[in-house]
């Protein structure tokens, strides 16, 4: 409509799948192929998947049953993209770790299990296909890798297989489970996400990558939460969301919302969730300061031997 208006022709619209011609491919020999491969990914993470991510008895449920929260904050938004730089994985990597860690520390479990949300529009043919290709992975994150960092990589090369995966049949991923489940003796719960909703930013990194400790701790106490309507009777369904969104707040910062079943996780506790990623990712960027500072011939003080920072 833009080019017609400035009297242009209109711009070439690239091949686009329409859902009968997608039905069609996902039955021909490439697209039972991908099937195969994306079932042989979800057997090896079942096999690694813990059971429950909540496996003491169920709470007394509040009303509603199902609150949410939300965590805008800038510390959050610096740190995230320190990190990613310093491990060299994504933004959405290093925040689906410190979630899982997090988890991890409230469940005392040594894995966590999650289930990441594919947009599955990777392809050109699906990019502006007017269909939901969105489809869900499970991926199970071993906490016990090492430093939070050696855990960031782990879980990154696993997301980046997730994602190559996310285009199966659900009956087929459906009996999977239930395979799993019979040779366990035991079913598999699937009931934690994490989603990140985020606009992609532009790649090279921004200003946000080059902050100080000083400037992440001291954007702490900007960090403000409030209670939310996002309900997806899940669990513990966590989204990741650029900031001046769902609280009306800051373009500068990030929003980490979480929806919770109070059955398992007691509605204050979800802001505690929330502000135990901060503090986390904050303490990270903190200790990496340090050891920068100290490559960089600024600390003095003492030599920084190998493993005497947990990073």
């Amino acid at each position: 409509l833009a080019a017609v208006a400035a009297g242009e022709p209109p711009p070439t619209v690239p091949d686009t799948r329409q859902p009968l011609e997608q039905a069609a491919f996902e039955r021909s020999a490439r697209g039972r192929a991908l099937n195969d491969s994306a079932l042989r990914y979800w057997r090896a993470q079942l096999a690694e998947f813990p059971p429950t991510m909540f496996p003491g008895p169920a709470l007394e449920a509040a009303r509603p049953r199902f609150q949410s929260g939300a965590l805008e904050s800038r510390a959050l938004r610096l740190a995230l993209d320190v990190l990613a730089a310093r491990y060299r994985v994504t933004v959405s990597t290093v925040a689906l770790t410190a979630v899982a860690v997090v988890l991890g520390a409230y469940t005392g479990l040594p894995r966590c299990g999650m289930q990441l949300i594919v947009g599955n529009r990777f392809v050109p043919e699906l990019r502006r296909a007017v269909m939901n290709v969105i489809q869900e992975v499970p991926i199970s994150i071993d906490l016990r890798a090492g430093a939070f960092g050696e855990v960031a990589r782990g879980a990154w090369r696993t997301a980046m297989s997730a994602y190559r995966h996310g285009r199966y049949d659900p009956d087929d991923a459906d009996a999977a489970v239930a395979e799993a489940g019979r040779a366990r003796g035991t079913e598999v719960e699937f009931g934690c996400y994490f989603n990140d909703v985020r606009v992609p930013a532009e790649p090279g990194g921004g200003p946000a990558a080059a902050a100080t400790a000083e400037e992440v701790r001291a954007a702490v106490p900007r960090s403000r939460y409030a209670p939310t309507d996002l309900q997806e009777r899940e669990t513990a369904y966590f989204v990741l969301m650029d900031g001046g969104g769902v609280l009306g707040g800051r373009g500068d910062s990030v929003v980490l919302e979480l929806s919770a079943d109070s059955r398992r996780i007691p509605p204050p506790e979800i802001e505690n969730l929330l502000r135990g990623v901060e503090r986390l990712l904050v303490e990270r960027h903190e200790s990496l300061r340090t050891l920068f500072r100290h490559r960089d011939g600024e600390l003095t003080q003492h030599v920084v031997g190998p493993g005497e920072l947990d990073v």
